[in-house]
C-alpha cells in the first residue's frame, strides 16, 4: 500500500505524462494535416481522383485528431480530479501544487489575464478542422452544384458524418470515465 505522499507523487507524475502525451500527439496530428494540405494544394497532383483521395485522408486524419484531443483531455481532467481530491488531505497549503483557485477572467481586455485552456482551444481547432476538410472534400466532389446548395449540403453532411463517426469511436473504444471519488484513491 502506498503512503499518501507516494500516491500524490504518482498522481502528479501521471498528470505530467498525459499532458506531455497531449502535446506530442497534437504536434503529430497537426503535422499530418498540414502535410496533407500541402499535398492537396501542390503542383504534383493533376488528377481529380488523387485530390479526392487526399481530401478523404485529410478528413479522416482530422477526425482522428479531434478524437485524440478529446480522449487525452478526458484522462488529464480525470487525473486532475484525483489530484484535487488528494490535495484536500494535505494540511499545509504551501505543499499543494494544483489546488483550485478562483480566477476572474476578462476575455476582452488586452491588459487583464484570462483563463484560456490550451486543451480547449485545440479541441475547438480540431473540431473546426474536420469541417474545413469536409467542406473541401464535398466541394471537390460536388463542384457543379450551386453555391448556396453546396454550403447547405456540406454543413448537413459533415455534421451527420461527424456525429456518426464520433459515436462509432465511442462505441468501439469505450465510453466516459467515471468521476473521480475519494474511494478511487483508496483502491489505486
Amino acid at each position: 500500500m502506498l503512503s499518501d505522499k507516494e500516491r500524490y507523487k504518482h498522481l502528479v507524475e501521471n498528470h505530467k505524462f498525459f499532458f506531455s502525451q497531449f502535446i506530442l500527439w497534437m504536434v503529430f496530428f497537426i503535422s499530418i494535416n498540414g502535410g496533407l494540405l500541402l499535398a492537396y494544394t501542390g503542383e504534383g497532383l493533376k488528377d481529380s481522383f488523387e485530390k479526392i483521395i487526399i481530401l478523404f485522408v485529410g478528413y479522416f486524419a482530422s477526425i482522428l485528431f479531434h478524437c485524440s484531443c478529446k480522449s487525452i483531455c478526458c484522462y488529464t481532467y480525470h487525473f486532475m480530479d484525483l489530484i484535487w481530491i488528494h490535495e484536500k488531505k494535505i494540511q499545509n497549503v504551501a505543499d499543494r501544487i494544483y489546488s483550485r483557485a478562483v480566477v476572474t477572467s476578462d476575455y476582452f481586455s488586452p491588459r487583464e489575464p484570462a483563463n484560456l485552456s490550451c486543451m480547449r482551444i485545440i479541441l475547438i481547432f480540431s473540431f473546426l478542422l474536420t469541417y474545413a476538410w469536409g467542406i473541401l472534400l464535398i466541394s471537390k466532389v460536388r463542384s457543379d452544384m450551386g453555391l448556396w446548395l453546396l454550403i447547405l449540403t456540406t454543413v448537413v453532411v459533415i455534421t451527420v458524418i461527424n456525429l456518426v463517426l464520433l459515436q462509432f469511436v465511442k462505441v468501439c473504444f469505450g465510453g466516459k470515465l467515471k468521476k473521480a471519488t475519494p474511494i478511487d484513491l483508496e483502491t489505486t
